[in-house]
């Protein structure tokens, strides 16, 4: 496969990603944690969809999916982390980072991915306890660290203007993760946040 030019875009660690179920950070690939669930999502999406002619192809698709998610998901702290070629979640880490494995967002918004909300229940102990971690990230302060940008981007100041803490409405990862809430067992949670959502973002 060739990546096009300016590796933002398209393909780029897709080999890596295919060996070795995820995007290692130090594979000189960047932004490694939001491309390994990218293509894992892909993976489900095209399982998804080959499930009616090709179940075979479609449970490896979907295994590899999923094996990506266990990959990343630090027990820890409960989010997705970069991890190294050797398996090592990266040591230089903190939750409110931007860049460095994560594309215009830190940990908080690429640590819940739509694809399986199932596993990723799991990967937390129970629904109950995703959704107490999803409750942590609507409280937590809004600070941000500019991180691998090196500077203060716009996401981060309208992350920041929306007041819910950790949640990044202004940017596509965050779109789908109140309604992790109802997928979790608790509708109504997801209606009172989407309303609020509404109201400070639409209003």
């Amino acid at each position: 496969v060739i990546p096009p030019p300016g590796g933002a875009v398209g393909r780029v660690g897709l080999a890596e990603y295919q060996r070795r179920g995820y995007v290692p950070y130090d594979s000189g690939v960047s932004d490694c944690v939001s491309r390994t669930l990218d293509f894992a999502f892909a993976d489900f999406a095209v399982a998804n969809a080959w499930d009616a002619t090709d179940p075979g192809f479609a449970a490896t698709l979907r295994d590899r999916a999923r094996d990506a998610m266990r990959q990343l998901f630090d027990p820890e702290t409960k989010l997705m982390r970069p991890k190294s070629t050797r398996g090592v979640f990266s040591p230089r880490f903190s939750s409110t980072r931007w860049g460095d494995g994560y594309t215009e967002g830190s940990a908080w918004h690429h640590s819940f991915p739509a694809f399986d909300p199932d596993l990723l229940a799991q990967l937390h102990g129970s629904p109950a306890l995703l959704r107490a971690k999803l409750a942590e990230l609507l409280t937590r302060p809004a600070t941000f660290e500019p991180g691998g940008y090196r500077a203060t981007i716009h996401e981060m100041r309208e992350m920041r203007a929306l007041a819910m803490g950790q949640y990044g409405h202004n940017n596509q990862p965050s779109h789908h993760t109140l309604y992790l809430f109802a997928l979790a067992g608790d509708p109504n949670a997801t209606n009172a946040l989407v309303r609020k959502v509404l109201d400070r973002a639409y209003g």
